[in-house]
């Protein structure tokens, strides 16, 4: 499920403080040409966005949506 945008979605993948991957869909989605082709499409219409989580904020300390100019 991708949310429009402006809105929050479910986690995809994770980047934790040690920058070991222990999300599930980190072993699915790798940084390559497969990555490409699933967010590309994404990406193009706007609907990417970075949310930080931190221990004081783990509702999210900020979030920036990723869209081309």
């Amino acid at each position: 499920m991708v949310p429009e945008f402006g809105k929050n979605g479910p986690t995809v993948s994770e980047q934790p403080e040690d920058g070991k991957r222990r999300s599930p869909m980190n072993r699915k989605i790798r940084f390559g040409l497969s990555f490409l082709v699933i967010v590309a499409p994404f990406l193009l219409d706007g609907l990417l966005y970075y949310n930080v989580h931190t221990a004081v904020n783990p509702g999210g300390e900020i979030r920036g949506q990723i869209d081309l100019p």
